[in-house]
């Protein structure tokens, strides 16, 4: 009897485990990314812990974009670190003004300190309104909180799309930034290409290993 039993153990046993096994969720495979990147040009931010690419031939800047009245959108005291032009040419002789993909950060912040934390979850509009960034979103297993802001002045109207994630105790903001005229006879551009184009950038933030 004895031994029947302990036949009976091993045999569940073995089912068990052939069933834990076959059963067992598999983790999705990342997607493999765009063969275009390839050819784009890496921007390393050793400081921060990360990378984005661009393309090799598209103008960048070293901290803001002067020239436009968008700066970095954070709720904590920040630095600019890139600015990548989208260049002019693609919609020659459009409603098309500019536009630019920027990387800020907002410092070092305590882990523990979580009220700041939370602030960067926040969205600044240039009028000085705050409000929560609505949408979430992973990119390269970081989760980004997402949100939108809208406004038009002297004739442009400036548009931007707002990524921040709490990423090795910072605030990382990555934003589209598109500026358009209004009114008059120029034609107008492919919106759904530039914003495309941007997305794109934004799309290839990758986390490294900041002591490399």
């Amino acid at each position: 009897m004895a031994f029947v039993i302990a036949l009976a153990l091993l045999v569940a046993g073995f089912r068990y485990g052939m069933s834990a096994m076959i059963g067992a969720p598999k983790q999705p495979a990342p997607p493999p990314e765009p063969a275009e990147w390839a050819s784009w040009k890496e921007e390393r931010f050793t400081e921060l812990g990360f990378t984005v690419r661009h393309p090799a031939d598209w103008p960048t800047i070293a901290g803001p974009d002067e020239a436009s009245s968008v700066r970095e959108m954070l709720a904590v005291d920040a630095r600019e670190y890139l600015t990548v032009k989208v260049p002019k040419t693609l919609y020659k002789g459009t409603t098309f003004v500019d536009a630019f993909v920027t990387v800020s950060s907002g410092g070092d912040i305590p882990a523990a300190d979580e009220q700041r934390k939370a602030l960067c979850d926040l969205l600044v509009r240039r009028n000085g309104e705050i409000s929560p960034l609505g949408r979430k979103q992973e990119i390269a297993g970081t989760a980004f909180s997402i949100g939108g802001t809208s406004t038009a002045a002297l004739g442009t109207r400036t548009e931007s799309l707002v990524f921040h994630a709490w990423f090795r105790r910072r605030c990382v903001e990555l934003s589209e930034n598109l500026l358009s005229s209004i009114g008059g006879r120029a034609k107008e551009f492919d919106r759904v290409d530039a914003w495309k184009r941007m997305d794109g950038i934004v799309r290839t933030f990758r986390p490294v290993d900041a002591a490399k």
